[in-house]
């Protein structure tokens, strides 16, 4: 089970943020960026650059969850 720390959230519109969260399972740590589309979308992205992109192009990430608890069920069991 992994552990999850929220480092920071910016907030694009009071609607929409992006949360910078650290997962950590043992020694092994990983750094993860979730854009909250209105609590509603949730996309994972595992570098700024594919953020960007996905910002820029609108290039959709590999994990796209609909429900905040399908994301966190995600976080706690994935990504490391």
């Amino acid at each position: 089970m992994n552990h999850l720390q929220t480092l920071h959230t910016e907030y694009l519109q009071p609607n929409r943020t992006i949360e910078t969260i650290l997962v950590t399972q043992g020694p092994h740590t990983q750094t993860v960026w979730v854009y909250n589309d209105e609590g509603l979308h949730f996309r994972v992205f595992d570098s700024l650059i594919a953020l960007f992109d996905f910002l820029n192009t609108g290039h959709e990430p590999e994990q796209a969850f609909d429900s905040e608890q399908a994301l966190d069920a995600f976080l706690v069991s994935g990504p490391i």
